[in-house]
């Protein structure tokens, strides 16, 4: 049967009929595969016999069938069958169906719909419906009072509204507010008039969700409705008006706004006004009565043309507020100065550069340098943030550093040797380096002697000691009056005591005795837990533990992300440095700029050789991916060796990447019937985007391990045309569904996502 059908119609016809077989004698769990199958794809031949089969599973003992067959139903969309929809809304007792059944619902079945769908939303039907998992911890009843309001809402049933005010004064304490307003806002003229009134109730939370309601309508009376709320006493209500006004595209007095009495609102009216000049900007932005207002201000700023007499307007007023202003604002305002791009602008950018020392402003700063090329101090300051401790500090200065060395110029060029020292690893001085550890260490030194003073300590019978200055000091005031008793259990004692021996250092517990003491389990842990916390290293996640590595690497990866051929040498030197990672971030940027047509230097083809043979996996599979750029009589013998002795990463890459000769053929078979699945999922996309090799084969390695690749074949299937191949396979799964192995649930669930056309991820 298969070897004779060909042409995508007849295998469709065949496909549906055995979808329809299994729908109608399989298991539970095979008709609702079949019957996925079934909705997603398109069986013009057998649309009848479809939509018999369908109808007759919506009361199937099943409940999952039952939903999945109303499901089917409703995607495709089927006409005349609004009774079965409302039997199956009446009395099947699964949420789920009647979720399915309210979809299904047309405009020729509202009017005797409405008597049940208000039956629905106002109570719980027990006399006619055995509701599910009444004792579960959530009530379905809620999902289908949702579904009932967005049916009524669609079916636009204009006798259900007062149904759907009253639900909203629910007994259970639900809260169904925004679904009903949200199906006001669908009812029309009706509907706004509704939201009126609502929008007059004395609870200004109610008015502000009405607001937002009537600006999802599109009446024209609902702008004047909106219009009247924008001078509602609530300020909530007013913002929600205006920006439900906003939304709409109607015209919005906002320059009024900038003197209304709410914050808000003129933070609203910054960020929106349209004809709003630059002095009354600059005017909120010095003199705003709350720093939220000033920071939009600045932000506004920051897309508006400025020209010069605000330019220097704004600089005169702004300098006197530097020194008392927040973090926030001064990276606003840093925005601000980038835009000008003016040499005051540069001047003041200097400015805060050197007095504001915080992270985020000096990330600001750096940033901002982008739009000063030309400094001559922009190198230096740079340079300076990539050698500092902090690792976003760094990466900010880089990305800044790799934008200039884009651009075209002399400084350009200074960038770009800059960012080349920077890949190299001789940017950042060794000297600055160890001062900067050896800060570190002084800080966690000293951080642990002041907690070890003021540590609370104990004696065996459960009495707090005091510190042992205070006790050093008692003892030099009373040594002349009294003579000093010895104490039978002293300070640093009980030897005999497990938490004192965690506590106590080496040379304590060599002096100690032993004693043997029975432990619970819980004291135990607690053991554990002190000796972890005591040996534990207190780390500066901000500060990385190998600058100069680090500062490399993300050079590395930003000069991957740069055309020029300038690097090409640069980045072939650093992928045979004796560092892994620094070798693999190299050869990930040849590889990203060979992609971009950008190739290696032609001595990066002769050290290949040894690359395959490193230590670092990853490494290696990328060497196997830049073999596809490499010249032929470098390529070649390489994936010979990929392919035939290489680690499982480095077959599925040259599976992937090998050209087609007389050697892939038999590695492909292989690479089929292999027990890796990393190497058959390579090999089942090559197959795929070639169109080659035997179906079979193909979905035998899709099957194998209990179909863990069938995803990955349904993607790759959905990808191509329809075509003599791909229907081959359509053909191949056909002929599993009709046996009664294990396959056949396999091949159901491949060819439900494959009639889907939906790529799902491995």
């Amino acid at each position: 049967m298969c070897a004779t059908i060909q042409k995508p119609e007849a295998v469709n016809r065949v496909i549906s009929e055995t979808l329809l077989k299994i729908a109608q004698e399989g298991s539970p769990a095979e008709q609702c595969l079949a019957l996925k199958a079934l909705t997603n794809g398109k069986h013009s031949a057998t649309d009848a016999d479809t939509r018999r089969v369908l109808l007759d599973l919506t009361r199937n003992d099943d409940p999952d069938v039952r939903v999945d067959a109303l499901c089917a139903l409703v995607s495709r969309q089927e006409p005349d069958i609004g009774e079965h929809f409302l039997w199956s809304l009446l009395n099947d007792p699964v949420g789920d169906s009647k979720l399915a059944a309210l979809k299904g619902l047309g405009q020729k079945d509202k009017d005797t719909a409405a008597p049940l769908l208000q039956k629905l939303l106002l109570d719980r039907c027990e006399e006619t419906v055995a509701w599910e998992d009444e004792a579960g911890q959530w009530d379905d009843w809620l999902d289908v009072q949702k579904g009932v309001i967005a049916a009524i809402a669609r079916l636009k049933i204009t006798d259900c509204l007062p149904a759907l005010l009253q639900v909203t004064r629910d007994e259970m304490g639900q809260d169904l507010w925004e679904d009903v307003l949200t199906a006001l806002s669908q009812f029309g003229e009706a509907g706004v008039m509704e939201l009126i009134a609502i929008g007059q109730l004395p609870n200004s939370r109610l008015r502000r969700r009405a607001a937002a309601a009537l600006g999802r309508t599109a009446e024209p009376l609902a702008e004047r409705a909106l219009n009247a709320l924008t001078q509602d006493q609530a300020a909530e209500v007013r913002l929600a008006s205006c920006e439900a006004l906003l939304a709409r595209g109607a015209d919005l007095p906002l320059a009024r706004l900038l003197t209304d009495t709410s914050s808000e609102l003129r933070i609203f009216a910054l960020r929106n006004a349209q004809d709003i000049s630059p002095a009354k900007l600059i005017d909120f932005a010095v003199r705003g009565a709350s720093a939220e207002e000033r920071i939009a201000a600045l932000e506004r700023l920051a897309e508006t043309r400025i020209d010069h007499a605000a330019e220097e307007q704004l600089l005169q007023d702004i300098v006197p507020l530097l020194r008392r202003s927040e973090d926030p604002y001064i990276c606003a305002l840093i925005a601000v100065l980038a835009r000008v791009a003016s040499p005051a602008a540069q001047a003041l950018l200097l400015d805060i550069q050197a007095q504001r020392t915080a992270p985020s402003v000096q990330c600001a700063v750096v940033q901002a340098f982008r739009q000063f090329p030309d400094c001559e101090n922009v190198l230096s300051i740079l340079a300076g943030a990539i050698a500092g401790n902090s690792q976003s500090l760094r990466l900010h200065a880089m990305a800044t550093l790799a934008a200039l060395a884009a651009e075209h110029g002399e400084g350009a060029a200074s960038a770009q040797a800059l960012l080349a020292e920077a890949a190299k690893g001789t940017l950042t001085d060794a000297e600055n380096v160890d001062a900067a550890q050896e800060e570190v260490s002084q800080e966690r030194a000293g951080r642990t002697d002041e907690e070890s003073k003021s540590r609370i300590r104990i004696d065996r019978d459960g009495n707090v000691l005091e510190p042992a200055s205070q006790i050093q000091s008692a003892t030099d005031s009373s040594e002349h009056s009294e003579p000093k008793i010895a104490c039978e259990h002293e300070e640093d004692s009980f030897p005999q005591s497990t938490l004192a021996a965690v506590l106590q250092g080496d040379a304590a517990q060599a002096t100690a005795p032993e004693e043997k003491v029975e432990l619970s389990q819980s004291d135990l842990k607690l053991l554990e837990l002190a000796q972890s916390t005591l040996k534990k290293k207190r780390v500066r996640p901000d500060i990385a533990a190998d600058k100069i590595r680090d500062c490399q690497l993300i050079a590395l990866r930003l000069v991957g992300e740069q055309d020029d051929t300038t690097y090409t040498q640069l980045l072939c030197e650093q992928a045979l440095a004796a560092d892994a990672q620094i070798r693999f971030s190299a050869l990930q940027s040849l590889l990203s700029r060979a992609r971009r047509g950008v190739l290696p230097d032609p001595t990066l083809w002769q050290a290949l050789p040894a690359l395959v043979k490193d230590n670092h996996l990853p490494l290696r599979s990328i060497v196997v991916q830049l073999l596809a750029y490499a010249p032929k009589d470098v390529a070649e013998p390489l994936f010979t060796i990929a392919l035939r002795t290489g680690a499982t990463q480095e077959r599925a890459e040259a599976i992937k990447y090998a050209p087609a000769n007389e050697l892939t053929q038999p590695v492909m078979q292989q690479a089929l019937a292999s027990r890796d699945r990393v190497v058959r999922a390579a090999a089942i996309t090559r197959a795929c985007a070639e169109g080659t090799g035997e179906a079979t084969a193909l979905l035998g390695a899709a099957l194998l391990e209990s179909g863990a690749l069938g995803s990955i074949l349904a993607k790759e299937l959905n990808q191509l045309p329809q075509g003599v191949w791909s229907e081959a396979v359509k053909q191949q799964l056909c002929l599993r569904c009709q046996t009664q192995t294990a396959e056949r649930t396999i091949a159901l669930q491949i060819l439900a996502q494959l009639e889907a056309g939906t790529a799902i991820a491995a």
